[in-house]
């Protein structure tokens, strides 16, 4: 997927996991969905996740691309406005 290429993966539990952004103590994450796992998965999974209680808040999943940047763009929004009441 080429947009590996825009963020620097780490792995986690077998899945590269890329950050988009992070505001405090929430990330937005870009998720590698193993293909042999689950050959229907969708190949952009994106993820709010709450590092300090290690728990996804929100998730996107599809096909398309310019749906998955908007999706990105939501959950960037909501993890400035989670740390942001979080202070």
């Amino acid at each position: 997927m080429y947009l590996w290429s825009l963020v620097t993966p780490n792995y986690v539990n077998g899945r590269r996991i890329g950050l988009l952004a992070r505001h405090g103590d929430y990330d937005v994450r870009l998720i590698d969905c193993p293909k042999s796992a689950n050959r229907d998965a969708e190949p952009i999974w994106i993820e709010l996740f709450d590092r300090q209680n290690n728990v996804s808040l929100d998730s996107f999943s599809g096909h398309d691309f310019e749906e998955a940047a908007v999706a990105a763009d939501s959950l960037i929004s909501r993890a400035r406005e989670l740390e942001a009441a979080s202070n």
